[in-house]
């Protein structure tokens, strides 16, 4: 019994710290994309996250435009 509360407590802590770490990531967009003046970036961006772009880009059949800056 005691192994059982163990696993359902650290499978809740794991769900805990991704929760987290999905806010956190999200809150750093929002502070990148502050940073860098672009607030009025439309809905369809995909913003800080190459993966999803080439994923939605294969998708939908369309080219991708990458654009890499520098962030000091």
């Amino acid at each position: 019994m005691q192994f059982r509360r163990r696993k359902v407590v650290l499978s809740l802590l794991g769900v805990a710290v991704l929760a987290f770490a999905a806010a956190a990531t999200q809150d750093s967009n929002r502070q990148l994309q502050e940073s860098l003046g672009d607030t009025d970036v439309h809905e369809s961006w995909i913003y800080n996250d190459v993966d999803a772009a080439f994923a939605d880009a294969k998708r939908t059949k369309k080219p991708l435009l990458v654009v890499f800056r520098c962030v000091s």
